[in-house]
């Protein structure tokens, strides 16, 4: 049998300045993501490509970054969508050389502080969201404390108030009965005086 042929790779290209959650909605379909640099500098950017700034270019980089980190902590191998694999083939980038004066150094120096800035951007957003994820989860628990010990009360609360209800009743109810009692004491004594029959209550 002939052997097999590699899963073909699908590759998409990023829009400087595209959001976290359309660059991971991408990851999810494409094996390898592309954001071009385009030129060497923001001195560069700025003449010839006054629309794109660097920070929009480095963001979408530093959160595919983060996605391929998140790969391999996974340890997630394959391409589907339902599988939840990201970006088997990484992500490439390109820029134009020659239409600037950058010299070979300074644009070998652009690319390796490029790169620790992606790198730091997406550790440091990968820390940001675990802390954010920790907040969360302290919230919640936080929350359901509070919803825990408002429910304790309000159930002692109930519990006190028909307690509370139940002893006025009562009393109530000895009152009414003593009071009956010495309506009919009145009505017996006036009989005698009176020589009248005395009506009795059903």
């Amino acid at each position: 049998m002939p052997p097999c042929a590699p899963w073909p790779q699908f590759w998409k290209a990023i829009i400087p300045g595209c959001s976290p959650q359309l660059v991971r909605e991408a990851g999810l379909y494409a094996d390898r993501l592309s954001v071009n640099i385009e030129l060497p500098t923001e001195d560069s950017l700025r003449l010839l490509a006054p629309d794109k700034r660097r920070e929009d270019i480095l963001g979408p980089m530093a959160e595919i970054r983060r996605l391929e980190d998140e790969r391999e902590e996974r340890g997630v191998r394959g391409h589907t969508a339902s599988s939840g694999a990201l970006l088997k083939a990484g992500q490439t980038t390109q820029l134009i050389v020659g239409a600037t004066p950058e010299r070979d150094l300074e644009i070998l120096q652009m690319a390796e502080r490029d790169a620790q800035a992606v790198r730091d951007r997406a550790a440091a957003d990968a820390a940001r969201m675990v802390s954010e994820s920790e907040v969360m989860r302290q919230a919640r628990e936080a929350a359901q404390a509070l919803v825990a010990n408002a429910e304790s009360e309000a159930t002692a609360i109930r519990n006190g108030a028909n307690q509370y209800a139940f002893a006025v009743l009562h009393d109530l109810s000895e009152v009414v009965g003593q009071m009956s009692q010495t309506i009919e004491n009145g009505k017996r004594k006036l009989a005698e005086r009176t020589g009248a029959p005395v009506n009795e209550e059903p």
